[in-house]
């Protein structure tokens, strides 16, 4: 996040702002931003990276073996 926000390249940062930025609206009383709360991960939760137990196959399935 760092090297494409502190990147000088105006398209890079569109493209990464623009996966998860729906508006931002400027007005007296201040700054709104409406974002894709799903396409963040929070830091604090393990629920939205995959652990090794779910993220490999399971060999014991129907899957077959892998080579």
């Amino acid at each position: 996040m760092r090297e494409v926000i502190l990147n000088g390249d105006p398209k890079k940062k569109r493209a990464f702002l623009g996966a998860f930025l729906e508006a931002v609206t400027l007005s007296v009383e201040g700054v709104t931003v409406d974002y894709l709360a799903d396409a963040l991960v929070n830091a604090g939760s393990a629920a939205n990276v995959h652990s090794e137990l779910t993220w490999l196959l399971d060999l014991g399935s129907n899957q077959g073996p892998t080579d």
